[in-house]
């Protein structure tokens, strides 16, 4: 969500000098494009060295790979370490940059010690080699049960360099204070993706239900299993209320999310009750569509995010605990903007829920929890702009 960050320090500061760093030139840059044929569909570590591809045989070898880069990085001339971790040259401008700002925000997105871990050691990283006088803010972060001692560690070193850490639900904070984190230590805020502005309202006028979709191949919904389940459900919801599907692909890291989106249309029995958006979607565009529509179905974070912000009422389809952990934590704090269901989940009680977001009760009760949302992403763009004013 680096352009809702972005957006709302520059409304702020207008003449501050705001540089993006993403984890392509970050060591994440070491993780392959997607591969479906990975088991789970999980990504590959890019094994450069000898020593990496000796790690990668024992177990936790992806894990022991970045503890050791980032061990490296920490202790080893810097030109020195760069090439033993097979990492880019344009790493070494990046940690100029970041030595360089007066402050650093560092935004969420996947879960920090999520699956592969990459993001864990991004950060991890970024914090080393800034000045110490430097503040860094984490904002919409997301924590997952912590799987070693390692990591809890790491954890622990993180909010403890950190200027504020924010998480984005109870459910992230509860993992954090479990690995050993300080309560007093972790605020909790939403997504960074509210303080994108709304779009227009839009009056609903579908003859039929008009309903934004979004699937993405990825992890478990790889899987052939996957894919046709999703197209089972929306075959059952277009037979009993005439639905029509329109299918939004969001643009995420080097997936084309329409691909997917055809891969579940070319398993529908009723192909014909969907269309998909020819359009690559930016947050801006996502939310102006799904301003028009009745409901959105989906599986990602912030697919759901930008419906909740569109003022559509949204039902997640989760498959796997990686996505499930995230939409659980939404549920939590909007408890009448989204429904969380897994992806096999009755039919009839997925269209129970549909309705259930669609009654003007509800309607009215989730404006509530999106201006609230909205809020508190603005105060915290306004806590690290604070720190950077003069008396502050």
């Amino acid at each position: 969500m680096l352009l809702a960050i972005g957006r709302g320090l520059r409304r702020r500061l207008p003449s501050a000098d705001i540089t993006v760093l993403s984890a392509d030139i970050l060591p994440g840059f070491l993780m392959e494009p997607f591969d479906r044929r990975l088991p789970s569909g999980y990504q590959a570590f890019r094994r450069n060295k000898a020593w990496q591809k000796a790690l990668h045989k024992v177990p936790h070898g992806v894990n022991l790979t970045h503890e050791c880069s980032y061990l490296l990085l920490k202790s080893t001339p810097l030109r020195l370490a760069t090439h033993l971790s097979g990492l880019p040259e344009g790493f070494i401008e990046s940690i100029r940059k970041i030595r360089e700002a007066d402050v650093i925000v560092d935004i969420g997105g996947a879960n920090i010690n999520a699956i592969w871990t990459s993001s864990f050691y991004d950060k991890l990283i970024v914090s080393v080699f800034a000045s110490q006088d430097t503040p860094i803010f984490y904002t919409g972060q997301g924590v997952e049960k912590l799987a070693s001692r390692i990591h809890e560690y790491r954890l622990r070193q993180l909010v403890n360099r950190a200027k504020i850490f924010w998480v984005r639900e109870r459910a992230s904070k509860s993992a954090a204070v479990n690995a050993g984190v300080l309560d007093e230590q972790i605020q909790i805020a939403s997504d960074d993706a509210f303080s994108l502005p709304l779009p227009a309202s839009l009056p609903k006028l579908n003859e039929k239900p008009l309903i934004a979709l979004q699937y993405r191949c990825y992890l478990e919904y790889a899987s052939d299993w996957a894919i046709q389940k999703m197209a089972m459900q929306l075959d059952t919801l277009h037979e009993t209320l005439g639905a029509r599907f329109i299918g939004i692909g969001m643009h995420y890291g080097h997936r084309d999310e329409r691909k997917d989106l055809k891969a579940v249309k070319d398993r529908m029995h009723h192909s014909e009750a969907i269309s998909i958006d020819p359009k690559e979607h930016d947050p801006d565009s996502a939310l102006a569509l799904l301003a028009s529509m009745d409901n959105s179905i989906g599986m990602s974070h912030h697919f759901a995010v930008l419906s909740i912000l569109a003022g559509c009422p949204t039902v997640s389809l989760v498959h796997g605990s990686h996505y499930k952990h995230k939409s659980a934590g939404l549920s939590q704090q909007f408890t009448h903007a989204i429904a969380y269901l897994p992806l096999d989940h009755d039919s009839l009680l997925i269209l129970e829920q549909l309705k259930r977001l669609k009654s003007s009760k509800t309607i009215e009760a989730a404006s509530v929890e999106r201006d609230a949302a909205i809020s508190s992403a603005e105060a915290v763009l306004n806590q690290i702009v604070s720190s950077l004013l003069p008396n502050s």
